[in-house]
């Protein structure tokens, strides 16, 4: 079943929200974003009309049926699909589980643009996201997949698991999202607070706020506010394993989420270049930007989504890389200069030789955040794009390679970049040589996402005693994801287990239940961590690989 808590409409109040008779004892709760309206009109204006505010929301004739209506016939693939208003009721015949045509009705929107995808509805409380799309602009129907025709017997299949809206898809696109599924029934439950990433989604619950923000002794601003920024944007913008579903404002992001590294060459080049659809955070922790303190706020407003500065004339980039800098220490940079290429045009523009964009879902064109040096040596040893062929299509890679050097020799920049570029791409190849260049190098790396990828792939050859000795100094690294990635590398190298027993009682709760994992079989039963596990793998229950976890906790224990 569908609970919908609190509605997004503006014009729209609960009681809650004007009662007077609150106190400060009373529990926190969500008001709406209706609430804050009045108080804060031009934060509220700003993302009224955001991507966040558009995120998702019910079925509305007066914005969708011209979706619709006229109907459309689409073919993609071996499918013939037909889209039509079925009376007042928005209809998508398509390939159903059963391998035939159905019919299904849509009930919810996901986007405003450069796609819409809709919602349809299935027994057990399920939520689907059809693989047909809608595009706004060239008002006209796609399938997100292309030509790739999945079949109804697959898990990434618009209708199963994969594409299941309440586990892989409501999180980020709705308030205060509870999965709420039962492992007993198959079923969900679903709730949430209000459609679309609302204000309180990244401010929290703020009804006592809202109703007793004018009274003496009541803070203007919510604790919550004062939060981690950075980990609620990552919540939503990184590819990540979710460990709890119990994500707060104000949580720290390694206490909920575990983000996926470049340890394969199909989610991410070996440059940390993005590849699979990783979105913003993932490449962005690879990054010397990150690791010199950047923040999402820095280059995005945060009520709107939009730029701080436009991009055109390298207006954003260059308010922190020239004088005045808002930075202290930022390498100041001449793009004329440094691009080679005249003012204005392409090649000068710092985005598009430092973020690149790659388009997912066929129509959806996304900017990598690792803010990667281009580099056409690396396209012709290992063919890993380079920005400079992506804008000269008709040249080829040597003749990048040739004005790469001719222009910039052996930068610095370009050089280190480019000989981990080759150390991981060797790991990622399975070649054992590696190994003691590679442990050379992450010791000294200092970007621990970089460091942490490193240690994945050597554990590859976890039976050398010099890998064995790098994971063990890696259990004491500083940062959570380094000593989480040596946990997980270490649970299958014997003797090593009882190393890990102190990171039982890790501060980070990543790495704890990395450590309780590994140590499943001998773990005591009534301990807080041994709780936290059970949380974990209850999770992730709905999904193929969170029931064979289920089944290796059970066997581990003696409940096969």
């Amino acid at each position: 079943a569908v609970v919908i808590m609190v509605s997004s409409d503006p014009e729209s109040k609960t009681s809650d929200s004007v009662n007077p008779s609150a106190s400060l004892a009373d529990e926190e709760f969500y008001a709406g974003s209706a609430s804050c309206q009045s108080c804060h009109a031009e934060q509220y204006a700003e993302w009224k009309t955001s991507q966040h505010a558009g995120a998702a929301r019910p079925f509305e004739a007066k914005q969708d049926r011209a979706d619709f209506d006229p109907p459309h016939a689409v073919t993609y693939g071996s499918v013939e699909s037909a889209i039509r208003m079925a009376g007042d009721v928005p209809e998508i015949k398509t390939l159903g589980r059963s391998g035939e045509g159905e019919s299904f009705h849509a009930e919810a929107v996901i986007g405003i643009e450069p796609l819409k995808q809709y919602v349809v509805p299935f027994e057990g409380g399920r939520m689907q996201v059809v693989d047909l799309a809608f595009d706004p602009e060239a008002h006209e129907w796609f399938n997100v997949f292309g030509e790739e025709d999945r079949r109804s017997d697959e898990w990434g299949f618009w209708a199963n698991r994969g594409m299941n809206w309440n586990s892989q898809c409501a999180y980020c696109h709705m308030t205060d999202l509870k999965k709420n599924y039962s492992i007993e029934q198959d079923t969900y439950s679903s709730t949430w607070a209000e459609w679309g990433v609302s204000c309180e989604q990244c401010h929290g619950p703020m009804g006592l706020h809202a109703k007793l923000g004018g009274v003496p002794g009541v803070p203007k601003v919510s604790e919550a506010m004062l939060g981690d920024t950075m980990s609620s944007c990552a919540s939503c913008h990184a590819r990540r394993e979710e460990l709890t579903g119990a994500f707060s404002v104000g949580d720290a992001f390694y206490d909920h989420y575990r983000p996926t590294l470049p340890t394969s060459a199909a989610i991410y080049y070996p440059d940390g270049q993005i590849r699979d659809e990783d979105f913003e955070y993932g490449s962005f922790l690879l990054s010397k930007m990150h690791h010199s303190g950047v923040t999402c706020m820095d280059c995005h407003l945060p009520h709107s989504g939009k730029l701080v500065l436009p991009v055109a004339e390298n207006q954003l980039c260059l308010s922190c890389h020239a004088e005045p800098s808002r930075k202290l220490g930022t390498p100041l940079i001449d793009p004329t200069a440094h691009s080679h290429h005249a003012e204005g045009s392409t090649g000068n523009s710092c985005v598009e030789c430092h973020m690149a964009e790659t388009t997912y879902m066929m129509r959806d064109p996304r900017r990598d955040h690792g803010f990667i040096v281009p580099d056409p040596l690396m396209t012709r040893e290992l063919g890993i794009p380079n920005a400079c062929n992506r804008c000269h299509e008709e040249e080829s890679t040597d003749w990048a390679v040739e004005w790469s050097e001719r222009w910039y020799g052996d930068g610095n920049a370009t050089t280190f970049a480019r000989e981990r570029t080759r150390l991981v791409a060797r790991a990622q190849a399975g070649d054992e040589s590696v190994v003691p260049e590679m442990l050379a190098w992450a010791r000294d790396e200092v970007i621990p996402a970089w460091r942490s990828t490193m240690v994945t792939l050597v554990s590859t050859w976890n039976y050398r005693e010099d890998v064995q000795v790098f994971l063990q100094e890696s259990l004491r690294h500083e940062d959570a994801l380094v000593r989480s990635e040596a946990v997980r590398s270490l649970e299958f190298v014997p003797g090593a287990l009882d190393t890990l027993e102190g990171l039982l009682n890790d501060p980070v709760r990543m790495v704890r239940l990395d450590a309780a994992w590994a140590l499943r079989q001998q773990l005591e039963r009534t301990s807080p961590v041994y709780e936290e596990l059970i949380a974990y793998v209850d999770n992730q229950s709905d999904q193929p690989t969170g029931a064979m976890r289920q089944g290796e906790l059970a066997l581990s224990q003696g409940r096969g």
